[in-house]
């Protein structure tokens, strides 16, 4: 059972993930140029991005889910991102999307994707990154190490710091997947020792499970 198998456990089942991304589709800007997803897997966004006639490709270095890709239709190229992003024009690009890369990646490397982004995208052009939040404590101490690839957790407060300081504006920290948390807490004149407790509990663990930086070029 190798890491494509993996993938496909129910977490990652690609009718589900199709529908969270969604949620994405409002915010691509109008313009020229492409939408570009670094380490687009199995296609899930840019099968919503076609069913919606938005110009987009994605590039994958596993070749086994690219051809998967393919087999949908859709455009994928098998080549390292970062070399990609290397090789496509300065100012070509309209957003550039990266869905659970950036804790894969070693933090030198992550710099090179932000740069390498800013360098591609077109003014008012958009940089989307998405990784898993360590500021639920669930995903901080178990679900995140679930995939031996990862290499740390980001705290969204780094990430939006990478992104601003490397030189793009308007960066957004967007909160998503929130579980079923938070509990309720008790009214006015209740036992103020729950009602801090229950402020615990939804702070740690009724915290999205995962977060975005959208950012835009100026």
């Amino acid at each position: 059972m190798g890491y494509n198998s993996f993938e496909d456990l129910p977490r990652w089942a690609v009718e589900e993930s199709g529908k969270r991304l969604g949620v994405y589709l409002g915010d691509i800007p109008v313009g020229e140029g492409p939408v570009v997803d670094i380490g687009c897997g199995r296609g899930e966004w840019l099968e919503l991005l076609k069913g919606k006639g938005i110009p987009a490709y994605g590039v994958d270095n596993n070749p086994e889910v690219a051809a998967r890709a393919a087999t949908r239709g859709l455009d994928v190229r098998t080549e390292n991102g970062l070399d990609h992003l290397r090789a496509v024009g300065e100012r070509t690009v309209n957003t550039v999307t990266a869905f659970h890369v950036a804790e894969h990646l070693p933090l030198d490397v992550l710099i090179e994707l932000i740069d390498l982004s800013l360098a591609a995208l077109r003014p008012g052009g958009k940089l989307i990154l998405e990784t898993p939040n360590p500021a639920n404590l669930s995903v901080g101490s178990t679900t995140f190490w679930l995939d031996p690839t990862h290499i740390r957790p980001l705290p969204s407060d780094l990430l939006a710091f990478l992104v601003e300081s490397r030189g793009f504006t308007d960066d957004e920290v967007r909160p998503l997947s929130r579980s079923e948390l938070p509990i309720e807490v008790p009214a006015e004149g209740g036992d103020p020792v729950v009602a801090q407790l229950a402020g615990v509990v939804n702070r740690y663990l009724g915290a999205a499970a995962d977060y975005a930086v959208l950012a835009t070029r100026l």
